[in-house]
């Protein structure tokens, strides 16, 4: 009986999209802190993009670019940080 709950639960769970898809691959891209750690613009992130997509890392599976820290410019009133107008 312990089985066919078991398999009843399963099924719905299926049915109704609740259960998380796997991925292919896991996240693939490129972090900021790494490379620059906070010496990090527009510039910066827009060359990295490119040569991504001009090397084939893009094509390949390779399409996230993650800004790790000091890009932000403060705190606003609330609480939320803000972008650093001139990065």
């Amino acid at each position: 009986m312990k089985k066919i709950k078991l398999i009843c639960c399963l099924g719905i769970l299926l049915s109704s999209g609740l259960v998380a898809q796997i991925a292919d691959t896991p996240p693939m891209g490129w972090m900021s802190w790494n490379q620059f750690e906070g010496d990090i613009s527009e510039k910066i992130l827009m060359e990295i993009a490119d040569a991504m997509v001009e090397s084939g890392l893009a094509e390949a599976g390779y399409t996230l670019i993650s800004i790790d820290d000091h890009w932000e410019g403060g705190r606003s009133e609330e609480g939320f940080l803000y972008p650093d107008p001139e990065k």
